[in-house]
């Protein structure tokens, strides 16, 4: 994170910073993720397609995949995509919403958001080619979060018992046995309405 960045400024995209393993490389950014607050080297681009046009491909060190399939028809052609945007070693960090959590939330008003179960996510970006794949929620959502929550560490389920203690409900009511039941199932991550997903290009 910049030591001289101003906080009273816009805060929106701080997570990829959090989450990108060098600041300092070319960045490719899809939807608005908000990347120039944060990384000095990057380029917007609303559609894989202008990307392949207006430069040269595998380029880039980081593609920031927001909320967007980049003009793709499904959620693996565009981490397809931005595969082929990375250089080797390159990263991409990608963030949509929970198929499974619609059921749950309110439906998004981002119509071409990517949308998948966490284990959606992880293998579209493990059959693209990449590897180290980590999948976060974040809280409380995408846009402003002020948590990222590893999913599959037990941290996660420490966060979500804090969560759960701020929301007064009777002791005995289903929802609250419920909730309890799928906080100590380590369940709770995977039903949020928004994922972050991180992975390096082989």
């Amino acid at each position: 994170m910049p030591t001289d960045y101003d906080f009273t400024r816009d805060r929106r995209g701080w997570f990829y910073r959090a989450l990108a393993p060098d600041p300092s490389g070319a960045v490719l950014e899809v939807g608005a993720a908000f990347a120039g607050n944060w990384f000095p080297n990057v380029v917007r681009r609303e559609n894989f397609s202008t990307v392949a046009a207006d430069t040269n491909s595998a380029q880039f060190d980081l593609v920031l995949l927001h909320n967007t399939l980049g003009g793709c028809a499904t959620l693996e052609g565009a981490v397809e995509c931005a595969h082929n945007s990375l250089r080797q070693g390159g990263v991409l960090i990608a963030s949509g919403k929970n198929r499974i959590g619609t059921a749950f939330w309110r439906a998004s008003p981002i119509k071409r958001a990517p949308r998948a179960t966490g284990w959606g996510f992880r293998a579209s970006m493990s059959s693209a080619g990449f590897e180290g794949v980590v999948l976060y929620t974040v809280y409380p959502n995408v846009i402003a979060p002020v948590h990222v929550v590893h999913c599959d560490r037990l941290s996660a389920r420490e966060f979500f018992r804090a969560v759960f203690q701020i929301h007064t409900r009777p002791l005995w009511s289903p929802k609250r046995l419920a909730i309890a039941a799928l906080i100590e199932l380590n369940l709770m991550p995977y039903l949020q309405p928004d994922f972050v997903v991180f992975g390096k290009k082989c």
